[in-house]
């Protein structure tokens, strides 16, 4: 978003297309979720027909987005489009004053009034809305201010999307909740470093005093991939020099009292580098759009590579299998069947026009509780690639890939990736003799499917391998093109 976003009525929703990024210092921010309206952020990477889905499904009345974005937005009758001026912040009269920072509006709405809807990456079929009351984002935002000890004194660093739980909640609307600063900008990594450094750029001297003002990052948030590139970043700038090093460690010791991993799997070797080049250790946390977070490690405590941690203030979470609990728990305690492996349940929102309001949400990924605290093992369902901190559904990319006239059949996996997590692959059959070339299918794709949703590999074959009962073996498919990946 760029400038100020006006206050609806109560009970309308509303649509945002969110842009270039902008410095948020009060509560202004949440200006359509606190009057009573519904706010549904978008995002402007999507194409126009699955923007056009978001806002048919969400039965919107009207649309906010900036200039530069408005020539994305399809053209559906009965829903206004909103234009939002480049007004700066100083041309705006009644600005909030600092101490009205601290106060939350929350207590003048229902709680039970329906304030943001999230969609879902739809790695189940056609991306579900999910209803966020205004109960359910206090129930939320309270129980991360507890655990991660949000004050008004954070200055949090924000180069996440908006449209996911990660981006607007976690990083923006709770420490806005108590009065904290937020700094808005895309991620690009020598950008977020010179951020993290308080604006420098590491050329100091080994016994240069780091300096720590009201105006330096404390907090910061970002998945996996931006790590990888970060450290990237590093190695190539910072780590050949000693006092470069030793600057960079220093200064995040100094400033930084909490660095969040989420959105995907954290690998190991990605946490103990960063910790080895900042001094911080990554404090990974796990949730979804349908539950909002549900486990993260401590604060203050040892926060064990792999791990996930315990349930939050106000979270029960349950590892099940076959229909028998295997353990169930919250921030107390868990009582747990020792070294049993299932799928992890957690109690759920409801979904946007579905006429079955869903109590509990099964995460699709298996777990263990192990020595007081739950681990995450792996995917429930191959079908679920997790790329950049983004999850795409394979079913999904193969019905936009069986679209096309010159693929007859196809198989999406998911293949290991240090950057990535996963890159996603295509295993395609062609549809008769001729060759397919897979850099003008790459260009269709990129015009029906979100970038980080279109493969980056393609193998094509005779004939995939389906059983009897004509299913692919996917992992099995994976191991015999991995080779060919390379």
């Amino acid at each position: 978003m760029t400038g100020y976003v006006g206050t609806p009525l109560p009970g309308v929703r509303v649509r945002i297309v969110s842009g270039g990024r902008v410095l948020c210092e009060g509560d202004e921010a949440a200006s359509v979720v606190t009057p009573g309206a519904e706010a549904v952020p978008l995002c402007p990477q999507h194409p126009q027909l699955q923007l056009q889905y978001f806002l048919q499904d969400s039965c919107a009345a009207a649309v906010l987005c900036c200039p530069s974005l408005q020539q994305l937005l399809p053209d559906i009758p009965n829903i206004q489009t909103v234009v939002l001026s480049d007004t700066s912040r100083c041309d705006i009269a009644g600005q909030p004053h600092q101490e009205s920072c601290t106060r939350s509006s929350f207590g003048r709405v229902p709680a039970d009034r329906s304030a943001l809807i999230l969609y879902t990456s739809g790695t189940t079929g056609d991306p579900k809305g999910v209803v966020l009351t205004h109960g359910n984002l206090r129930a939320q935002m309270e129980s991360l201010v507890a655990a991660w000890q949000y004050h008004h004194s954070d200055v949090v660093l924000h180069c996440l999307p908006l449209h996911h739980t990660h981006g607007i909640i976690n990083a923006l609307l709770t420490p806005l909740l108590v009065g904290a600063r937020v700094v808005m900008t895309t991620f690009r990594p020598c950008h977020v470093w010179s951020l993290l450094l308080g604006g420098d750029d590491a050329e100091h001297d080994a016994g240069d005093v780091v300096a720590s003002h009201d105006s330096a990052v404390n907090v910061f948030m970002a998945v996996p991939t931006m790590y990888a590139k970060l450290l990237a970043h590093y190695r190539q700038n910072y780590a050949q020099s000693q006092h470069k090093r030793t600057y960079v460690r220093a200064t995040c010791v100094q400033n930084f009292r909490l660095m969040v991993s989420g959105s995907a799997a954290l690998p190991e070797s990605l946490l103990e580098e960063w910790q080895r080049a900042t001094g911080v250790t990554l404090l990974e946390r796990y949730g979804m759009t349908e539950i909002g977070m549900a486990l993260t490690n401590p604060l203050v405590g040892t926060r064990r590579p792999g791990y996930v941690g315990t349930p939050l203030p106000g979270v029960r979470v349950r590892i099940v299998s076959g229909g028998r609990v295997l353990c169930e728990g919250d921030e107390t305690a868990s009582v747990v069947t020792p070294g049993a492996e299932g799928m992890v349940l957690a109690s759920s929102f409801s979904f946007l026009n579905k006429s079955v309001i869903i109590s509990q949400a099964k995460r699709g990924d298996t777990a263990v509780y192990q020595d007081g605290a739950y681990k995450i093992l792996g995917r429930t369902s191959v079908d679920i690639i997790k790329s950049g901190g983004f999850k795409v559904s394979a079913l999904g990319v193969e019905r936009v890939l069986l679209m096309h006239p010159d693929v007859a059949d196809v198989a999406v996996v998911g293949a290991p990736d240090p950057t990535w997590g996963q890159k996603i692959c295509a295993v395609l059959v062609r549809t008769g003799a001729s060759p397919l070339d897979t850099a003008l299918l790459k260009k269709w794709l990129k015009e029906r499917l979100p970038a980080y949703q279109v493969p980056v590999k393609y193998v094509i074959l005779e004939e995939l391998p389906r059983n009897n009962m004509g299913k692919v073996n996917k992992k099995k498919l994976l191991q015999e093109i991995l080779p060919l990946l390379k």
